[in-house]
């Protein structure tokens, strides 16, 4: 449950509508087989109570439990009897996420949900502002950035929100009772200069400097960078990469990305054929907190020359990748590989 209302861009209904057809497709696998399908919040102790010994589970655009939760669950299995194939978009490191009677299944070709055919991506030859910085679900590192771009005289070169939406489980507070719960619990008001922006800042939150228009497409193509501040992006040393339509989303535009996201992350996406912006290789494999600074120093100088031939070559290259992914998952026989595996099990 969410504390407030989200806001949609359109291009969300797209890879969303995506996923409710994988997870279809997938229970469908399990009816066939007849195995449990288990959603993501039943992997705990209640699976013990489903009448098969094996099932399949799933989570898309999300990011994965973390090893030790995987450790916890395999000896539960152990003990019962029971094996799952949980099918997952995140990157992994197969040698650690490795259990006996569990199989972590990467399907990387699911990112392709995202995938964009049309010509809105397309920049204007003149932007109307410096980036774009789109801010909807806040947490401490979050509510910092919306501060240094104050603190770095950014904001108003930008479009930027902050809309302080948040999930139930991290706080029921909403606006400004939000703001000041994650200022003064979270110790940023440990920091003078974050004490002077969020007393400035409070009396304008939830932010939003542009005219909400339900298509964060438009506000891209206006922008000669697009900051991209990842879901998980500091969540480090997980050997587990995790990916949303945020990153997916730019990197279809011709705008310059500057991607505030998992470390390594330039070099996973790389890996899997997407053409990352070559600036982000600066900070990639840097702890967050510099490559944070990185990043709004790019931005403070605008020091990034733009080759709109490169980037618009760019971004065609992985709209079409992407698309490849997309026909490739929509197959009959995409997901046979995991029917033979349980057949044989």
């Amino acid at each position: 449950m969410s504390n407030q209302y989200e806001v949609n861009s359109v291009d969300q209904y797209i890879w969303r509508d995506e996923r409710q057809q994988i997870y279809a497709r997938l229970k469908e696998i399990s009816r066939s087989l007849h195995c449990d399908f288990l959603e993501p919040d039943r992997l705990d102790k209640s699976m013990l109570d489903t009448k098969n010994d094996r099932a399949i589970s799933s989570l898309l655009f999300d990011q994965i439990p973390h090893l030790v939760f995987w450790d916890e669950l395999d000896k539960v299995c152990r003990t019962y009897g029971k094996k799952i194939w949980f099918v997952t978009d995140n990157l992994i490191d197969k040698d650690k996420y490795a259990f006996e009677n569990i199989r972590i299944l990467s399907f990387p070709q699911l990112l392709g949900m995202t995938a964009r055919t049309d010509n809105q991506f397309d920049m204007s030859s003149s932007p109307g502002r410096l980036y774009n910085c789109f801010i909807q679900r806040c947490e401490s590192v979050r509510q910092s950035w919306f501060y240094f771009l104050w603190l770095e005289g950014l904001l108003d070169k930008g479009y930027v929100s902050y809309l302080l939406y948040q999930l139930d489980d991290y706080s029921k507070l909403t606006g400004v009772d939000l703001f000041d719960f994650i200022h003064y619990n979270k110790g940023l008001d440990q920091l003078k200069k974050f004490q002077d922006a969020h007393q400035t800042l409070r009396s304008q939150v939830p932010y939003r400097n542009f005219e909400e228009n339900f298509d964060l497409i438009t506000y891209i193509n206006d922008s000669k960078y697009s900051v991209i501040l990842e879901t998980y992006a500091i969540d480090d040393d997980r050997y587990q990469w995790c990916f949303t339509e945020k990153v997916l989303r730019s990197l279809q535009s011709d705008t310059i990305n500057l991607i505030f996201a998992q470390k390594n992350s330039t070099k996973c996406l790389g890996s899997l054929g997407l053409e990352v912006d070559p600036i982000n290789q600066r900070w990639d494999s840097d702890d967050w907190v510099i490559r944070q600074r990185k990043i709004l120093e790019i931005l403070k100088t605008d020091g990034v020359p733009f080759d709109a031939k490169s980037q618009k070559d760019r971004c065609h290259h992985n709209r079409s990748l992407l698309q490849s992914w997309k026909t490739e998952y929509q197959r009959s026989d995409f997901f046979d590989s995991l029917v033979e595996e349980i057949k044989s099990s």
